[in-house]
């Protein structure tokens, strides 16, 4: 067996925005996605620094909406499951934000209402990838919150309008055609060889 090669949804999310970008920033996403799979650091910007402490304030009960539902749950739950496609042994890795009574939940941030579209988030493939990994769960839940809201949070005088969307796992598949289409591509664009030798696990 080859050496094992790890495989994350943020991965899959770099490669897949190149068939969703605007052929002007094309070139610049595809140099930005050579660097994720260099694993180079990256700080991020102030949508994810946002999104990362709109988080934080859900865990800590401040997010009415969101807060509740959360309650007692697992947060940050680290999942992993190996793996074989096409004869090459890959080990999913991902944190989860919040694992609670069978259920995968997911928070996330949109800035401007407007920018979100109903659905939006399941044509992603995070919910396919964490169902997966944790075989008891019935159903993955995306927790939006949304500025211009009703509910408003009194440490930062934020006020967010909370979505949901979500899917049962008779609803999500099998990663395999994925996780092939992904290195597939790879290889048609010379791009293995990095891919492996900075995602090798062992």
């Amino acid at each position: 067996m080859k050496n094992k090669l790890l495989i994350t949804t943020s991965i899959l999310n770099s490669w897949r925005y190149l068939f969703t970008v605007d052929d002007q920033w094309y070139d610049e996403s595809f140099e930005d996605f050579k660097r994720a799979l260099r694993r180079e650091p990256w700080e991020g910007n102030q949508y994810t620094k946002a999104g990362l402490d709109f988080e934080d304030l859900a865990m800590e009960g401040k997010v009415p909406g969101i807060s509740e539902i959360i309650e007692n749950g697992s947060f940050q739950y680290r999942a992993t499951k190996d793996k074989v496609v096409d004869g090459q042994e890959f080990l999913m890795y991902g944190r989860i934000d919040v694992l609670k009574n069978g259920e995968i939940i997911d928070i996330k941030l949109k800035n401007n209402i407007s920018k979100y579209n109903v659905g939006e988030y399941l044509e992603g493939v995070q919910h396919h990838f964490y169902m997966e990994m944790i075989p008891e769960a019935k159903r993955f839940r995306y927790l939006i919150g949304n500025k211009n809201s009703k509910a408003k949070i009194a440490e930062t005088g934020l006020e967010y309008t909370i979505r949901e969307e979500s899917i049962d796992r008779e609803e999500c598949v099998d990663m395999s055609s994925v996780i092939r289409q992904f290195v597939n591509w790879l290889k048609a664009n010379d791009l293995y060889d990095l891919y492996v030798e900075h995602w090798q696990t062992n």
